[in-house]
């Protein structure tokens, strides 16, 4: 009998809810203050696939009116259905391994399959792991960038909220992302690495810092990587799913744009628990308490530090 597939189901159950509603994809993406792509991976959950975030299954589960508890088990049992799959893809650092080609029957020592450098995914982990290697510059020490590319977040403050990962070493990322000019996720263009959207970004990033009441500008890090959109959005999804950003899969928004109008939905929950920013101030409340909202953080990077510790102990000594 095949193994249950827990996000297959949770994709079947959200578009189940949403069908009884009689709702299209776009109408819940704008009732949840969310984009269209964000939803439809949601409805789309498989084994395969990237996994749709707890902040936005919560989200989803509260404009249906509905239980979020059965919805995030079923995404708990998938991503633990994901991690101890029979034939693991990540090596002794917890890193994702190069992908071998599917043609076994041809060794390239002993038994081993042929690597393929041009495999798309193993080119995307080599743009991650230049991301991983580059110079960690301050936020607010920022050069003015002409390009467009991909970059990683850290922390190195004192707030009681993010001790656990806060190092002048940036290690572990506090948020990852890409900014260009024209759309990079799910497309699979080249598009020349011009213009300036790393650096708008970086600087609205700055912006939402700096109106925080409880966080400074001058203790945020970023490591960042000038290319063209080719592979971006492959790169950036690995990095995610390698080091489960806690601003990308627990505390979403804190990219968020100021709504239109006509998409005034519930503040994200990142401005939830750090306020200061006007536009987001004046939205209605998302309806997580500060102290739950905490309460998640700290688990989360409790269990992603301890993943980390079990991964340093399981290396081969040299």
């Amino acid at each position: 009998m095949a193994e249950r597939d827990y996000l297959s189901d949770l994709g079947d159950e959200l578009r189940r809810l949403i069908a009884s509603k009689g709702w299209s994809v776009q109408q819940l993406a704008d009732r949840c203050g969310k984009g269209r792509t964000t939803i439809s991976q949601a409805l789309n959950a498989r084994s395969e696939k990237k996994l749709p975030s707890i902040e936005t299954i919560v989200q989803i589960a509260r404009i249906l009116g509905v239980d979020d508890k059965p919805l995030l088990d079923m995404r708990r049992r998938g991503e633990a259905q994901a991690k101890h799959a029979p034939t693991s893809d990540r090596d002794v650092n917890g890193r994702r391994r190069y992908v071998q080609t599917s043609r076994s029957t041809i060794s390239q020592a002993g038994n081993s399959p042929i690597f393929d450098p041009l495999r798309r995914e193993n080119l995307a982990r080599s743009v991650q792991w230049a991301l991983e290697s580059s110079p960690a510059v301050r936020l607010d020490q920022i050069p003015d960038l002409d390009h467009e590319g991909i970059y990683a977040l850290y922390y190195a403050g004192d707030h009681t909220l993010y001790q656990l990962i806060s190092s002048r070493l940036c290690e572990t990322p506090l948020y990852v992302s890409l900014a260009y000019s024209t759309p990079s996720w799910g497309y699979a263009q080249a598009a020349p690495a011009t213009g300036r959207a790393l650096r708008s970004k970086l600087r609205r990033h700055r912006k939402t810092l700096d109106l925080c009441a409880d966080l400074n500008t001058w203790d945020f890090y970023v490591r960042y990587l000038l290319l063209d959109n080719l592979f971006a959005s492959e790169a950036v999804g690995l990095m995610i799913d390698d080091h489960q950003p806690l601003w990308n899969v627990v505390l979403g928004g804190f990219g968020n744009f100021a709504p239109g109008s006509a998409r005034r939905g519930p503040r994200s929950v990142w401005h939830e628990l750090h306020s200061g920013v006007p536009w987001a101030d004046a939205l209605p409340s998302a309806g997580k308490r500060a102290d739950e909202l905490r309460a998640a953080v700290h688990d989360h990077l409790l269990q992603q530090q301890q993943r980390i510790q079990q991964e340093n102990e399981s290396r081969p000594s040299r």
